[in-house]
């Protein structure tokens, strides 16, 4: 009997040894004991690309700029990683999105469902940004 082995987390982005480390993300925030969170949350002064909105979470109140990975991406000229090609590319084309859809479901085994919803188009631009 064939069995095919079924490997987990097979689009899962791997780290980057540029990336901030944990430690000293961490003692960022503690820093200023919930005020630094506290102010992300009510107004957008970090925001350095111009293009930021207030989101609920600290986690998710990150600007662009401050990623290195991200801002690598970016030429000199460009502010924000929306104003890239190919990140309207990657992460906004539906066409893209679908063809992408298709290939990780030829990689994982798995049935698409049918209607495609957006949850379906933010997971599977997330993963080809992150890739």
């Amino acid at each position: 009997m064939n069995r095919e082995r079924i490997e987990g987390y097979l689009f899962e982005p791997e780290g980057i040894a540029e990336d901030v480390d944990d430690a000293e993300w961490k003692t960022d925030q503690e820093d200023s004991e919930g005020e630094l969170s506290v102010s992300r949350l009510n107004d957008l002064a970090w925001c350095e690309c111009g293009h930021c909105e207030l989101m609920p979470t600290f986690v998710e109140s990150t600007c662009c700029s401050e990623n290195t990975a991200v801002s690598a991406k970016m030429k000199h000229d460009t502010r924000c990683v929306t104003e890239l090609q190919t990140y309207n590319n990657a992460c906004l084309d539906a066409d893209m999105l679908e063809i992408l859809m298709a290939s990780m479901k030829e990689v994982l085994g798995e049935s698409l469902r049918d209607p495609i919803t957006n949850r379906m188009y933010r997971y599977v631009a997330y993963r080809s940004f992150t890739w």
